[in-house]
């Protein structure tokens, strides 16, 4: 395994758990648009392009049919590196310029709640839809 590749496990883990407090969410899904809302609109766009990348590049490593080994698993391992460091880059870049992401969201009664949520899961108060997300 390379090192770029075990790099990606060092970034990525902190990456997923800043991502997850900052959507404060109890369901396995993130929402890009908040973890991201720290960051200028273009890094937002190049992170996403980066997405399309390592998608077009997998497909066409899956198409092409190209013998293993070489310039082809290294193109196709490159795009992935790409995504991941760039997603984390991301990630802590919007956490840096915008902290308020890490902290919790409360419902008017004081529960934390997910930044997503339309009523407290506690009390059933509906949250305050004006919040910032």
């Amino acid at each position: 395994m390379s090192t770029l590749t075990m790099g990606v496990f060092v970034v990525w883990f902190p990456a997923v758990l800043i991502a997850r407090r900052a959507t404060r969410s109890e369901r396995m899904n993130l929402s890009w648009r908040q973890v991201l809302a720290g960051c200028p609109p273009w890094m937002r766009g190049a992170a996403y392009g980066l997405l399309a990348y390592a998608l077009l590049n997998f497909v066409l490593q899956l198409a092409g049919g190209s013998p293993a080994g070489g310039f082809s698993e290294a193109r196709l391992a490159s795009g992935h590196w790409m995504l991941f460091y760039g997603a984390a880059f991301c990630i802590f870049y919007s956490v840096m310029h915008k902290p308020d992401l890490q902290e919790p969201s409360q419902c008017p009664a004081g529960h934390e709640v997910g930044r997503d949520d339309a009523f407290c899961a506690q009390c059933g108060l509906p949250l305050n839809t004006g919040r910032q997300r």
